[in-house]
């Protein structure tokens, strides 16, 4: 097993990102610059204009000042207590353990779950506390970063694996691992019918359309029978929801439904997010059909609805006619 030098282990990884070449959507080739994370002596420093970590908790904190969640003022991850400060800070801690709880019915002991576009990894350093799972994590270079800090900083002793650690291996024996983290181009070490839960929240949304499409039939390939899919995005940021592609997969829709937090009315100003959860199942067919594509928009809150038609109406007549073009164009390449 590597030696768990993590202040050495984190400079390896930063030096062997620095100049690289790997391309993705055009959204992230922008924004990839709007990160910097350091880690030195068991903590997380983040130091960029985009700052997906959360505030670790102390006593000297005003209580005031704490976005409780679940009526605590703090969450308690492996050596560390985290906190929401209502004016400074990520709130992702806030949101993401709203997710757990959407979610930690379906997902069981020691399942491997494997989360693309992790961003700060919460989500699953959560579902690694309670449920004492593998955690597989897939994010850009310079966003996994991240992930990796937050990881060190939480989970100092366990197991885990950087993208620059893995040299010529096939596959991943998972289970060797607590944590194992991956860029996109690394995606293939996982074996297919190997995973238990498969999620992706607020990224699809920025990824080119083609990309969204080849991960859903990834996570249909790497899924067990019986496990699941959350899927948890915008109504329509960069890629709009429905039309992602579910043609040839196996997949049946448990649910899909507006999300609680987003939707609520403290958070009325948020953008919408539709949460979608599939379960691979054997002769299953489930996609979206032209009504979805069409009548989607209107999850959309009235501000949105508006200012997304008024965007649209500059280059066309009616908004829903340029999502039939998308959609018929998609499936005919499909």
């Amino acid at each position: 097993m590597l030696k768990n030098n993590l202040n050495i282990r984190f400079k390896k990884f930063k030096d062997s990102i620095i100049n690289n070449k790997y391309k993705f959507g055009k959204y992230w080739e922008k924004e990839k610059i709007t990160f910097e994370v350091d880690f030195k002596d068991g903590l997380f420093n983040s130091k960029g204009s985009r700052d997906y970590l959360p505030k670790i908790f102390d006593e000297s904190i005003i209580h005031d000042e704490i976005i409780p969640i679940n009526g605590k003022k703090f969450v308690q991850l492996g050596e560390r207590k985290l906190c929401t400060l209502k004016k400074s800070g990520s709130y992702h801690l806030l949101h993401l353990s709203h997710y757990f709880h959407e979610i930690k019915k379906i997902i069981k002991d020691n399942d491997i779950c494997l989360d693309v576009g992790s961003g700060s990894g919460l989500l699953q350093f959560i579902i690694h506390q309670n449920k004492k799972t593998t955690n597989i994590f897939i994010d850009l270079p310079e966003s996994i970063q991240s992930s990796i800090a937050l990881c060190f900083t939480l989970f100092p002793d366990s197991k885990i694996i950087l993208p620059n650690e893995i040299n010529g291996e096939e596959y991943l024996n998972i289970k060797d691992y607590d944590f194992i983290f991956l860029f996109p181009n690394q995606k293939h070490l996982i074996k297919n019918s190997s995973v238990n839960f498969c999620v992706n929240t607020r990224s699809f949304m920025e990824m080119d359309i083609d990309e969204v499409n080849d991960y859903i039939k990834y996570f249909n390939n790497i899924l067990k029978t019986e496990g699941y899919c959350l899927i948890s995005n915008r109504v329509v940021k960069r890629t709009y929801f429905f039309s992602y592609n579910f043609k040839k997969t196996s997949f049946k829709k448990i649910y899909l439904k507006k999300d609680n937090y987003y939707y609520s009315k403290e958070n009325y100003r948020e953008s919408s997010v539709l949460n979608l959860l599939l379960k691979k199942k054997e002769g299953s067919h489930f996609s979206f059909n032209l009504f979805n594509f069409i009548f989607g928009i209107f999850y959309l809150k009235p501000w949105e609805f508006f200012f997304w038609n008024k965007y649209f109406l500059k280059k066309t007549i009616f908004f829903p006619l340029v999502l039939i073009k998308k959609f018929l164009l998609t499936n005919k390449h499909n």
